[in-house]
């Protein structure tokens, strides 16, 4: 298994030194405290379990660059933008990594707050952990953000964001901005979907 991850580290490096000198690199950890097998990553990865493992990381370094981390393929379902730093717990994310890719600090195409993204903050005034969140969300249980924004920040379209699972209950719609308090939908949102 641990020549396997060396082999898959090796040609990813290859990769994307094909592509360029890369400015990021992000190391994952099978375990959690930088243990287990580790895979150095220097490109973009649309799909870590095609890559030829499955989302099994507990923990990660973040040695240069800007990387947006996501649960589903093709940088989708919940995401969070790590900054250099080491990470030796993952908390929700802990095995359910399965797309990585580095993300320019400013502008830029990759660069979520150009997408239609909302990111969704615990603590008011966009503090605390937080989840980027770039498809409709029929439960935030899934990703372990149910009934925890305080703060949000819509970076494109519309977005209706309601009380209860299913877009039941009290529903508002937010357009692209920054909303330091949720007023009625404090720690209240269980569903989201973009309406326009």
């Amino acid at each position: 298994m641990l020549l396997h991850w060396f082999r898959l580290a090796l040609l990813l490096v290859t990769v994307s030194g094909a592509h360029g000198a890369a400015a990021g690199e992000l190391v994952l950890y099978a375990r959690e405290h930088f243990a287990g097998a580790v895979l150095a990553v220097r490109d973009a990865v649309p799909e870590l379990p095609r890559a030829g493992f499955a989302p099994r990381m507990g923990s990660m370094v973040v040695r240069s660059g800007r990387w947006e981390v996501c649960t589903r393929p093709d940088f989708r379902g919940a995401c969070f933008t790590a900054e250099p730093g080491d990470y030796p717990l993952l908390g929700r994310f802990i095995n359910t990594i399965v797309s990585v890719r580095e993300i320019e600090s400013r502008g830029g195409a990759d660069n979520p707050r150009r997408a239609s993204t909302v990111e969704l903050f615990e603590g008011q005034g966009f503090d605390g952990p937080r989840v980027l969140v770039r498809e409709q969300m029929v439960t935030l249980r899934s990703v372990g953000f149910n009934d925890r924004a305080a703060s949000l920040m819509v970076y494109g379209g519309r977005w209706e964001f309601c009380q209860h699972e299913q877009f039941g209950g009290l529903c508002m719609t937010y357009g692209p901005g920054r909303y330091e308090h949720l007023g009625a939908l404090q720690r209240q949102i269980s569903s989201m979907r973009r309406v326009r």
